[in-house]
């Protein structure tokens, strides 16, 4: 997966200031100590030395297992009296450690010249914030989900969008890598948004990395990426590889065969390796049908649960226009 310089950088420089922030920590405590313990400062001292005596020894010949079995218990009685002092004083060993947020590769970003796993989450995190610039995440939440707005529906519809509330709060709270993908259908402003960015907000708490974004804005940046006006960006793998994608108002955008197959390239790869994807459109099945391949709607129609949205327009209801 590729990714462009700002993106890297910026991963790199937040990797760098846990790193950083982990050993000033360690270090200010430590030296605190030392300060006020003169004796644990000699002990380092001559705990450091150790090597050195090593090497001396051995070139001098002799019975070097022997000297080395002292210098070992010299250095071992070193260590036993300054973790004493440590004691003493309140602390431990990983007081006065950096407490590094990777063990593996102690925030280096590599382990034997191979980057890190913690390395690639962060850079997939800024290619998902990168993404989620053009996106409202932060605005929706299932409290501020209004149900009075379709009690005036039909009692089959109404009774339907309260499951569709419960359900996406379920969905929502018990979500997984593995959890189904679903299809959100229905006229404009009737909630499929507000329920999309709702469940983005809950997964996105739960630590899942979440993209969202509409249709059209994705196609523009496929578009622009395809014709070099933004560099190795690499749009579709960053879309597949997400823990949950959101593409919403999926209809709308700018239409050609490139965008085409893409789209299908991202939803197809998303069903085979079972990742869950959320999709809302303003069509109906025969308005997909007439607007996308077969294939691509093979995919949509045949890896989604489908859910319907009902009643009037809640913007213009909140404006009383209707």
């Amino acid at each position: 997966m590729t990714y462009n310089k700002e993106i890297y950088e910026s991963a790199k420089d937040k990797l760098e200031k846990r790193r950083t922030n982990a050993e000033r920590k360690a270090r200010e405590v430590k030296n605190t100590f030392l300060s006020q313990n003169k004796r644990a400062e000699q002990l380092i001292y001559l705990m450091g030395q150790t090597s050195s005596r090593i090497a001396r020894e051995v070139l001098s010949g002799g019975n070097v297992r022997e000297k080395l079995t002292v210098l070992k218990n010299e250095n071992l009685k070193c260590q036993a009296e300054f973790d004493e002092i440590l004691k003493k004083n309140g602390l431990t060993k990983k007081d006065i450690t950096p407490d590094y947020f990777c063990k593996e590769c102690s925030d280096t970003g590599f382990k034997d010249g191979v980057m890190c796993n913690c390395f690639r989450q962060l850079i997939k995190n800024e290619a998902y914030e990168k993404l989620n610039e053009i996106s409202p995440l932060k605005v929706s939440r299932f409290e501020d989900f209004d149900l009075g707005y379709y009690d005036l529906l039909p009692e089959k519809q109404r009774s339907a969008m309260y499951k569709t509330f419960e359900y996406c709060k379920s969905y929502a709270e018990n979500f997984s890598l593995h959890s189904d993908s679903l299809l959100f259908m229905g006229s404009t402003g009737l909630g499929k948004t507000h329920l999309s960015l709702a469940i983005a907000g809950v997964v996105i708490s739960k630590g899942f990395g979440v993209v969202y974004g509409s249709a059209q804005s994705f196609a523009s940046m496929i578009e622009r990426e395809r014709f070099k006006e933004i560099e190795n960006e690499d749009v579709a793998t960053t879309l597949i590889s997400a823990d949950l994608l959101i593409l919403d108002d999926l209809g709308v955008e700018f239409q050609s065969p490139y965008v085409t197959s893409v789209l299908y390239n991202i939803i197809d790869s998303r069903i085979m390796k079972n990742a869950p994807t959320i999709i809302s459109t303003n069509l109906s099945i025969e308005d997909i049908k007439k607007k996308y391949s077969e294939r691509l709607v093979s995919r949509i129609l045949g890896g989604f649960s489908r859910i319907n949205f009902y009643g009037k327009d809640i913007r213009l209801l909140k404006r009383g226009i209707i």
